[in-house]
């Protein structure tokens, strides 16, 4: 070999030992993404995501925040809309835009993927690698389509990555994340809770650290930030209505019942337990119990093999039951423990990732934010928790790594090193199995993915698969055809009792005439007469009931009163306002 050939191989080898964990991270990106691609057209999930689709057309058609729309995740409409918008105008109809929501995300979550490798790279590739990886193979609820869910838990990751990723933060880095959070804000209005815990955080570290500077740059420029989505949104807010229909139409929205402030708080605790499956709520008391054990004992160290055989059994007896519940709505389940898990390996770390205490902590505050934003309970607050599965894997990771060399040194307590080891690599390769099983058979709201043989032809959900016996794909083509006589006629205001939001898109050239298109039927009539009281311009000029439904016409003519005529469908009612009424 020459002294050209011996010099070229050494710069190769050291190429490589400097990029190895690029080259596994871009192997791990590229296989996941392929099963995101693949997955992107599978199942039709019929009421959420169809909801985040049409509340941005709603608003691209003329419609008002807060006023003519009460639901309170409506400010989330902002992330949709350019996206929505761009689409429109791409194709021409509405046809087939949720298949396009789907890739819209397939491509922004794949990019946040990269940037959060590349944010977290200098405190460790090999954790950067896998946390990045474990983001990319989750999605929330697993509804692969741009929602305030969706982007907002990308964000969040997005956010911390960057404030772990240095110790002296920029201004514009500080702005910009303060304008992130900004945006989750608008899905997740109870994030200003985790917004004064962060300041307390800020002025807490300024005080320790005795600079100022580090105060404001970490919490002044990251509530500037803030202020200029506000400001943007207030903005917007006073060019399409005046302060006095803002005040008026305030306390409706507030009083949203599927996103209401009165019952999250007072039975938090209660519906962490209640919808998980059975024997989960015990074991978490009991993971609890020992991270406080853990957390007092200043000896822990010399009891780590005993502290991590039981973390490992709880994490996995944890996720074990949960896996006969993952076709219904438990298949979150695996990352509370994986997240507690990742407690235990930072208390048992001898050099702990410090760096990525904010993000594991932040998460658990984003998991309560979430669930006081929404009606799902333990579903909610266990998908937040992604954030806290990303810094877990740093502490697991850790945990591997010290373990691997006390035992590579023959330490005096290589049993407990062995246990290290093994306990993080079964709790890491459980969570990444998990979510990848997920990935490759679920479906939001319909059958495995393995079952969807049939595409849709038509309308907003053109280019989806689903099967014969989905309960939502089987009404949707009966449904299409339903309405063919409401396309046929006159363009007016169409009013829809159904929680089906995709049925406004079928009829696209009548404009949508509701508080909210979330309406759940009769139980959700009465917010109907007090919308139209105050928003008498708004009047429906039709009403489309199907007979699928709690309501009848009766029922909803006794509510928005008027005359009208009725004509009973195969599926459905159609009540058209009579003129001159």
């Amino acid at each position: 070999m020459t002294s050209a050939t011996s010099a070229r191989s050494t710069v190769v080898r050291q190429h490589l030992k400097k990029h190895t964990h690029d080259y596994l991270f871009a192997v791990l990106w590229l296989g996941i993404f392929l099963l995101n691609l693949v997955k992107v057209p599978s199942g039709f999930g019929g009421y959420d995501e169809t909801f985040y689709t049409i509340l941005p057309i709603r608003y691209l058609s003329g419609a008002r925040l807060i006023v003519d729309e009460w639901n309170l995740a409506q400010f989330s409409t902002l992330i949709n809309t350019p996206v929505v918008w761009l689409y429109g105008k791409l194709n021409g109809s509405w046809d087939g835009v949720l298949l396009f929501m789907r890739y819209a995300y397939l491509v922004f979550h794949s990019l946040c993927g990269v940037m959060v490798y590349r944010l977290l790279r200098k405190r460790g590739g090999l954790s950067a690698s896998l946390a990045a990886a474990l983001l990319m193979l989750f999605t929330p609820y697993d509804m692969m389509s741009l929602s305030y869910n969706t982007v907002g838990l990308d964000l969040m990751v997005l956010i911390f990555a960057y404030f772990c990723s240095t110790d002296t933060p920029s201004r514009v880095g500080a702005v910009v994340c303060g304008s992130l959070f900004g945006i989750t804000v608008l899905g997740t209005p109870f994030l200003m809770l985790g917004f004064a815990g962060f300041a307390v955080y800020a002025a807490v570290r300024a005080i320790r650290q005795g600079k100022q500077d580090a105060f404001v740059r970490l919490f002044l420029y990251f509530t500037l930030g803030g202020c200029l989505v506000a400001a943007a949104v207030v903005t917007m807010l006073l060019i399409q209505s005046t302060p006095a229909q803002l005040i008026a139409s305030l306390p409706a929205m507030l009083n949203d019942p599927a996103h209401g402030f009165g019952f999250q708080l007072t039975a938090l605790v209660a519906e962490l337990f209640r919808q998980t499956p059975p024997g989960t709520w015990q074991m978490f008391l009991a993971f609890v119990l020992l991270l406080a054990v853990m957390a007092v004992d200043r000896q822990r160290t010399r009891r780590k093999g005993i502290y991590l055989v039981v973390s490992a059994a709880l994490t996995l007896g944890m996720i074990a039951i949960a896996i006969p519940f993952w076709p219904e709505l438990h298949y979150h389940a695996m990352l509370p423990p994986f997240a507690m898990f990742g407690l235990a390996a930072y208390l048992l770390c001898e050099r702990k990732p410090r760096q990525l205490q904010l993000m594991y902590l932040s998460g658990w505050v984003y998991a309560v934010c979430i669930h006081l934003s929404s009606n799902n309970g333990y579903y909610a607050f266990s998908m937040a928790l992604m954030l806290s599965c990303v810094a877990a894997v740093f502490f697991t990771v850790q945990l591997i790594r010290e373990g691997l060399d006390a035992f590579r040194q023959k330490d005096h307590n290589r049993f407990a090193s062995l246990i290290a080891m093994t306990a993080g690599v079964l709790a890491v390769v459980l969570v990444f199995c998990s979510c990848g099983y997920i990935k490759r058979f679920h479906c939001y709201w319909d059958v495995s993915s393995a079952f969807c043989n049939r595409t849709v032809q038509r309308g907003p959900a053109k280019g989806l698969t689903s099967t014969d016996t989905s309960w939502n794909y089987s009404y949707y083509d009966a449904l299409y055809y339903d309405m063919d006589d409401l396309r046929a006629m006159e363009p007016g205001k169409l009013l829809v009792i159904d929680r089906r939001s995709w049925l406004y898109l079928m009829a696209p050239m009548h404009q949508i005439s509701t508080y909210s298109p979330w309406l759940t039927d009769t139980k959700d009539l009465t917010r109907l007469g007090e919308y139209y009281e105050l928003n008498p311009q708004s009047y429906p000029d039709y009403v489309y009931i199907p007979v699928s439904g709690d309501s009848v016409p009766e029922d909803v003519i006794s509510v928005i009163g008027g005359e009208w005529d009725i004509r009973e469908n195969v599926l459905s009612y159609t009540l058209i306002r009579k003129k001159g009424n």
